[in-house]
């Protein structure tokens, strides 16, 4: 996988598809985690934070979802958290370890441009 080291805009790609991430085994509980437990630092380098812009409330950026890196420059997510076609609504946070804190290893990259998938019609029951 290419290092993410760079502040190179990523370009979204929005499909709705399903992941099945490989298992690990470590034994840190998480009762949030139902039959799970947390991830270690740094293992899961793929995985990332797709943030919105508020413009609502106080004008920053807030979780939404989340996606994965298929390449150095494109991640993916589910189409359903496109709301706005407006690359600069967005941005991708790789790095991010704990959603709640921020610990110095999170990367705030812009997006550049979003790719809806053509077969997307909008509707969650179909997808």
């Amino acid at each position: 996988m290419p290092p993410h080291s760079g502040c190179s805009p990523f370009k979204l790609i929005a499909v709705l598809q399903f992941t099945t991430l490989a298992p690990f085994n470590h034994n840190v509980h998480n009762p949030r985690v139902i039959g799970g437990h947390n991830a270690q630092p740094n293992t899961w380098r793929w995985q990332v934070k797709l943030k919105d812009y508020d413009s609502y409330n106080d004008g920053s950026y807030y979780h939404m979802c989340g996606g994965t890196v298929i390449d150095g420059l494109y991640i993916m997510t589910a189409a359903h958290c496109i709301l706005s076609m407006e690359a600069k609504l967005y941005r991708v946070v790789v790095g991010e370890y704990n959603l709640y804190k921020y610990d110095g290893s999170e990367q705030f990259i812009r997006v550049e441009r979003i790719t809806v998938h053509p077969g997307w019609n909008g509707d969650l029951g179909k997808g």
